[in-house]
């Protein structure tokens, strides 16, 4: 699905979940790292960044180390560090094709951003969820779910982002049958591109379904 390959380049491009390359040697000084006493700020970086590099490598060690991260962060009181754990297990999740325990790790995740006042993280959140709940069909509650990522996107500063959650709107609205509504969005989508003076390039994207 479309939808899916946005939300991959979505969490490339907020530093959530990005894929890890390192040497033999780096993902053993950090596995040295993430087990050190008594657990500080580092030991919880080192947990998180060995989480994304098992990610797309063996799934039960990332499991093992977003865990580590997410009891390190709760005693630590680092909120916006247990989110992203919480965002890694809800990944691994998806993975698995574990939809609803997936969306359970991304609610309680965006609990915590709001805590945090992450505004970033909450928009990747609720797109993140409107990916999962459009995997499962639950169709209104993906756009509503795009629709509170829409209230942490600035349209000023962050056009590329708000086009692309307008365009996925267009997508579960295709998928329900909605197809007037889609074509409405998808029709204001290129009006405003036009009137921004968008390349070519971005008038497509809006224009994929």
């Amino acid at each position: 699905m479309l939808f899916a390959g946005f939300i991959c380049l979505l969490m490339a491009f907020g530093g959530q979940l990005i894929a890890q390359s390192y040497s033999q040697s780096q993902v053993d000084s950090l596995e040295i790292e993430s087990a050190r006493q008594p657990a500080d700020s580092l030991s919880l970086s080192a947990n998180l960044r060995l989480g994304r590099y098992y990610l797309e490598r063996d799934l039960g060690k990332a499991t093992y180390f977003y865990n580590n991260a997410l009891d390190i962060s709760d005693s630590l009181g680092i909120v916006k560090r247990k989110a992203t754990a919480l965002n890694g297990l809800a990944s691994i999740h998806e993975k698995l094709n574990n939809y609803g325990k997936a969306i359970e790790y991304v609610l309680q995740s965006i609990e915590y951003r709001k805590a945090a006042k992450d505004t970033a993280g909450l928009q990747w959140g609720y797109s993140t969820l409107a990916s999962l709940y459009s995997e499962r069909g639950m169709y209104d509650e993906a756009y509503k779910a795009m629709d509170e990522s829409d209230r942490y996107v600035s349209y000023d500063y962050s056009l590329n982002q708000w086009f692309a959650n307008r365009h996925n709107k267009t997508t579960f609205l295709s998928d329900e049958g909605k197809k007037e509504e889609a074509r409405r969005i998808l029709l204001e989508n290129l009006q405003i591109a036009r009137d921004s003076g968008l390349s070519d390039m971005h008038i497509a994207v809006t224009n994929n379904n």
